[in-house]
């Protein structure tokens, strides 16, 4: 029993390191990259690590060189088993206001070991909410973002629905990745 609780201190105490230690920064370049070959930039941004994550304060997003939106702030948390991505206050431009009408507050995803051909998608804003029913498959590479409106605020949701399904879950986006 002794040899067990040693054995199992180790492991949990190399996972720990792992995570403290990890280049947190480096990863979040390589992430850089890869958005860049889909021509997607963050750009203006300031980055703060912390023991199990880091921090984006006030990235600017370019699609196509063309501002798309601002960022106050995306959070990314890494435990190796699980792992979530959080963006918040994303502030779109001018000429995308016409479908999303006000900022967006928050905005995230979540993966797990668990399952790892699934990426679990949620968000909020004064106009609608991502169900936490909304997934990215990996494996057949599409994803299904289930949107609702807020209530008390569905005149603003209406111009979503232009871009958007129904089934009978409800309202959502679906596309191709």
């Amino acid at each position: 029993m002794q040899m067990v609780k040693k054995i199992l201190f180790w492991i949990i105490a190399a996972w720990l390191a792992i995570i403290v230690f990890a280049p947190k920064r480096e990863l979040y370049y390589m992430l850089e990259e890869e958005l860049a070959k889909q021509d997607i930039i963050l750009h203006g941004e300031a980055i703060e690590e912390g023991l199990l994550g880091l921090t984006v304060k006030h990235p600017t997003l370019y699609v196509n060189k063309i501002e798309a939106a601002t960022i106050d702030e995306i959070g990314v948390t890494t435990l190796l088993l699980w792992n979530s991505v959080t963006v918040r206050g994303i502030t779109v431009n001018s000429m995308a206001r016409e479908w999303i009408p006000a900022p967006v507050d928050q905005v995230g995803a979540e993966y797990a070991v668990w399952a790892p051909k699934k990426v679990s998608l949620n968000g909020q804003s004064p106009f609608a909410l991502i169900e936490p029913t909304s997934l990215i498959d990996l494996d057949g590479m599409k994803a299904r973002v289930d949107i609702a409106a807020v209530p008390g605020n569905e005149k603003a949701f209406e111009r979503l629905k232009g871009f958007l399904k129904k089934d009978e879950k409800g309202w959502y986006y679906e596309t191709a990745l």
